[in-house]
């Protein structure tokens, strides 16, 4: 090797080496670390230094992850999220078809472009992801025994699949993404972290069956295993909000088909410490809020608890006041809020709960264009808002 070309690798193999470090250091709970890791790492991928492909790959794959964590991490920037996709393909690019982790590899491609899809719902990434996850599955074979990319790479074909039902509603699709997601929850030793993304998806999926079927085991098994995960989640986790958030959900789900209150009960305090958990991420917050507010609600329906249909409108105020103009949730945060001051109308009498109900009403509609599935919901608010200050006026004729 000439000396000059042996001072470029040096000075490659060094901005990774920095970068790895640094990207440890943000593991660690050093927030800045991350974009300084992220320069490093494309400062090294610029560089012409005469180095394998297989290292090249590497570099490829750490700027890729770094991008993917900021991505997820902070604004869910989207630049972010497609810059990773590009150095995953390079990755891919770098490697021989038959390279003992390409499945790895091509399950993180498929990840992103999932992701990407559920940002731009461009149906051209899901397919790409769906195709990805099945070469990745073909691949496994390549990698042994006890490989996390075994169940890995099984599990993110489940959820592909999950989320291509969710497009399609083609049963098989939910079908086949619970055998995936039981297969790998199979290979995944009881004590390795993954197992708590393999029982959450697992139960999401089933709870999905549910609400196609109706079979009731599909939804208590989908909350067991929903359950687990949370239990691998204790307090102080990072993702026990996602896991809380999801069990409420489930257990609401289970609430209102048959009706057992302690379900309303637990789901209502699932999302309470879902909604502490979320203060440090504003949009997430904003959408666990509208979640508690929404069971507080239901829970009021059956109870008359004036102090669970205040906490609900305080709650939903609080969410439509934090979100930007523009903002897509503001039509479903508007009507809520109209419709929490309808019941809260019923119950004082107060005028004044009827009038802006009505004008929340309309704010609502004017956001909702023609043929949008909530409009006919939201034209039925109004015309019940209509039909009690009908009432109110006349009563004072």
């Amino acid at each position: 090797m000439k000396l000059s070309t042996e001072i470029e690798y040096r000075q490659w193999t060094g901005l990774l080496s920095q970068g790895e470090e640094l990207f440890d250091r943000y593991d660690n709970g050093e927030a800045f670390a991350l974009d300084q890791a992220i320069a490093l790492f494309r400062d090294a991928a610029t560089m012409t230094a005469e180095v394998s492909d297989i290292e090249r790959s590497n570099n490829y794959y750490q700027l890729a992850r770094a991008l993917t964590t900021r991505f997820r991490k902070s604004q869910h920037n989207l630049t972010d999220l497609k810059e990773a996709i590009k150095c995953f393909r390079a990755v891919l690019d770098c490697l021989p078809r038959r390279y003992p982790e390409i499945s790895s590899y091509q399950s993180d491609l498929g990840e992103a472009l999932r992701t990407l899809f559920q940002w731009t719902g461009d149906r051209k990434d899901l397919d790409e992801a769906i195709d990805l996850t099945v070469d990745a599955i073909k691949n496994l074979s390549l990698l042994p025994s006890g490989h996390p990319s075994r169940w890995l790479c099984l599990m993110g074909h489940g959820v592909v699949l999950v989320i291509r039902f969710e497009q399609g509603g083609d049963p098989a699709d939910l079908l086949n993404a619970i055998t995936y997601c039981r297969e790998a929850l199979k290979l995944v030793p009881e004590d390795h972290p993954d197992r708590i993304k393999c029982l959450g998806n697992l139960g999401g999926a089933l709870v999905r069956r549910f609400s196609q079927t109706g079979e009731r085991s599909d939804l208590d098994q989908g909350i067991i295993y929903t359950e687990e995960s949370l239990k691998m989640r204790p307090i102080g986790h990072a993702d026990r909000g996602d896991s809380l958030c999801k069990l409420g959900t489930a257990l609401r789900k289970r609430y209102d088909h048959f009706g057992d209150p302690v379900d309303l009960d637990n789901a209502i305090l699932n999302q309470r410490e879902a909604v502490k958990l979320s203060v440090s991420d504003p949009a997430l917050h904003y959408r666990e809020l509208s979640n508690l507010s929404n069971h507080l609600n239901e829970r009021n329906k059956k109870d008359h608890t004036c102090d669970d249909q205040e906490e609900a409108i305080t709650i939903t105020r609080q969410v439509l006041k934090g979100l930007p103009q523009g903002h897509p949730d503001r039509s479903m945060v508007y009507n809520n809020l109209s419709y929490y001051l309808l019941e809260r109308f019923k119950r004082t009498g107060d005028e004044g709960n009827l009038l802006e109900a009505a004008r929340l009403c309309h704010s609502a509609l004017e956001l909702t264009p023609l043929g949008h599935p909530d409009r006919s919901e939201r034209l039925m608010n109004l015309s019940g808002i209509a039909f009690h200050r009908i009432i109110k006026i006349s009563s004072t004729l």
